[in-house]
């Protein structure tokens, strides 16, 4: 009676050890409402044999190869999460439908299956420690068996999150200002930006794990030779990585450069109509600025009932603009630059005998 009894233990303990050496790992956390776990696979054993692209983003569809999973793709169950003492644990704090452990099986056979994060944010954030070092692994589950993939090495996520100007301190851009594209995931080396198909040639990237912003300066005439500095129009930012990853997002620009006057001055405060004969007969009159724009308007008067006007009729957004006259009498004279009934600047001179 005692062999019998000992008999039926060790048969029981080696059914018991079996049944451990088949179910690696386990889920300490009931899964998320999700893709099914049931059906069967038949007598072959559920491996993972690769993971392709082997360095995806986490909003990348990627692959999982291997043996095992079922054809019809509700009935396998995909879910990411970490490895604690060896077992597997899927993110299942918050909100169900914000879990990061919850994936898409988009397309299924039993070597393959195609593989998307629902919530890519949360699963970037759970993904990474201080760091570039992934953390994240997979739980396959079919036929009432389960494997957990070796560690996945996702790419930082990538995002353009707004543009700034800082120069105004505003969202939109504006050529001849500075412009910061902000984000997270860019590259420092080998990226590529483009706004409305433009590429832009010189910019600074400055990247972290968790932020990055493009800085640049758009050219005057980014988006042509408009004057008027109140149009504005929808572009959009292309942001590419060097290995391939583009976004595209849409943002407000204004259309035109902002005109500045820093100076207005005549190269001398005082001229004499004998002494300009004998040079020329010219009085010069120096703009320095930014921007200056040919619709602006310059003003000659004098007390001696000279009254001129003009535009500057300058294309390309100079920094510089060069005014002649030629007096043809004594007296004070005023030139004022103004644009749209505004006035930017202002400068006096005297001409004597």
């Amino acid at each position: 009676m005692r062999k019998k009894c000992l008999f039926v233990f060790v048969a029981a303990l080696i059914l018991f050890s079996s049944c451990t050496k088949n179910n690696p790992g386990s889920n300490p956390s009931p899964p998320p409402p999700g893709n099914g776990g049931g059906g069967g696979t038949g007598g072959s054993s559920l491996t993972v044999t690769s993971i392709s692209p082997t360095n995806p983003y986490p909003d990348d569809e990627f692959t999982i190869n291997g043996t095992g999973f079922n054809a019809n793709a509700s009935l396998d169950t995909v879910e990411f999460g970490h490895l604690i003492n060896g077992n597997f644990a899927a993110w299942h704090a918050g909100i169900p439908s914000q879990y990061s452990s919850l994936c898409t099986v988009n397309n299924a056979s039993t070597t393959q299956l195609k593989v998307k994060a629902v919530n890519p944010v949360e699963l970037d954030f759970d993904s990474y420690s201080f760091g570039q070092t992934s953390i994240a692994v997979a739980q396959i589950r079919t036929g009432g068996k389960k494997v957990v993939t070796p560690l996945i090495p996702f790419k930082r996520l990538m995002r353009i999150n707004g543009t700034n100007d800082p120069e105004t301190n505003i969202s939109w851009g504006r050529p001849g200002d500075s412009l910061d594209i902000n984000g997270q995931g860019f590259n420092k080396i080998g990226l590529n930006v483009s706004i409305g198909g433009t590429a832009l040639s010189n910019f600074k990237v400055d990247s972290t794990p968790f932020s990055a912003r493009i800085s640049t300066r758009l050219p005057k005439n980014f988006f042509g030779g408009e004057n008027d500095e109140t149009i504005t129009e929808t572009r959009t930012v292309t942001v590419t990585n060097n290995d391939g990853k583009s976004l595209q997002k849409d943002f407000t620009f204004f259309m035109s450069p902002t005109m500045r006057v820093y100076s207005m001055q005549s190269t001398q405060s005082s001229y004499s109509l004998s002494g300009l004969a004998g040079s020329g007969g010219m009085v010069t009159i120096n703009i320095i600025g930014r921007a200056l724009k040919g619709d602006a308007i310059f003003y000659i008067d004098s007390n001696t009932g000279i009254h001129t006007q003009n535009t500057l009729g300058v294309s390309g957004f100079p920094d510089t603009y060069t005014i002649q006259f030629a007096p043809s009498a004594v007296g004070n004279y005023q030139v004022r630059l103004e644009r749209n009934n505004a006035l930017y600047k202002l400068c006096n001179f005297t001409v004597t005998q």
